[in-house]
């Protein structure tokens, strides 16, 4: 069974400035990422190229923006879990379970900052201390006011039948030895701009790696969807096998080819 596929179908980009994804400045921007809303009392994650955009965690009162994000064609038609049409209840678990399983996480992040935390600079992770999970679900934009994107970092539920335990017992093995899967979604207004390989980028270098430490991340992906296999392998995940996945019939049924998309982050011994 799957967990999520990624649902980001892109057209051809618009032309529009690129960084330099190899510069040491864009670098360090990615895994210098995490920052303090002093406004809201929050982190978030800032994009680097996109001033307007960041991650945050979910708040209260956003359930009509999650039914509006969700019920996108492009979107609903592409997310095998989740249902289409995207009804408000659904949204409001969401939300509920969602906040109950990221305020630790938050509260668990607060406790190691500073009492008043200097917004200009970045937050860094902090020796010996880990957080086992992704509390930044919303990609915000702050010139409209309003949800662009939603992002999952979770638990890996099957792979393949590479990983032959439940999520349950991988969530009590060391982060090291843990594999946790990529779901998202964004307005297709924002398609064609490089925005999600630029999330994918900054969850990693800025929250997976120094805050998790977990040892692989992956996605499912159909094989027809080039928009997000291209944002996986410019972010080092690598194709690790095929099968074929029975779709929902309110989706359009039949089978589609999906392929899992591996990166290792922390080497085994």
């Amino acid at each position: 069974m799957l967990t999520a596929v990624s649902a980001h179908v892109e057209p051809s980009p618009a032309p529009s400035p690129r960084p330099d994804r190899a510069s040491p400045s864009y670098l360090a921007a990615l895994s210098s990422a995490l920052r303090w809303d002093p406004e809201r009392e929050e982190t978030y994650l800032q994009l680097p190229s996109f001033p307007e955009l960041r991650l945050v965690p979910f708040r209260e009162g956003i359930e009509d923006e999650l039914v509006e994000l969700f019920n996108h064609p492009v979107i609903g038609q592409r997310l095998y879990r989740l249902p289409y049409p995207f009804p408000r209840s659904f949204a409001e678990e969401m939300l509920s379970s969602s906040l109950s399983a990221h305020r630790p996480l938050l509260a668990h992040l607060r406790a190691l900052l500073p009492s008043s935390p200097d917004p200009t600079q970045p937050i860094l992770p902090v020796s010996g201390e880990s957080i086992l999970g992704f509390p930044f679900k919303s990609l915000y934009d702050t010139s409209k006011g309003k949800i662009v994107g939603d992002m999952h970092l979770g638990i890996t539920s099957n792979a393949f039948d590479e990983y032959p335990v439940t999520p349950e017992e991988m969530a009590k093995l060391p982060a090291s030895q843990q594999v946790h899967d990529f779901g998202y979604v964004l307005d297709p207004a924002y398609h064609g701009r490089g925005v999600m390989t630029e999330v994918v980028a900054v969850m990693i270098d800025s929250w997976a790696k120094p805050w998790m430490g977990i040892g692989k991340v992956g996605a499912y992906i159909e094989s027809d969807n080039l928009g997000s296999i291209a944002v996986m392998r410019k972010n080092g995940l690598a194709l690790t096998g095929v099968t074929m996945t029975d779709w929902p019939q309110e989706k359009g049924g039949g089978q589609r080819e999906t392929g899992r998309y591996e990166r290792v982050l922390v080497a085994q011994v």
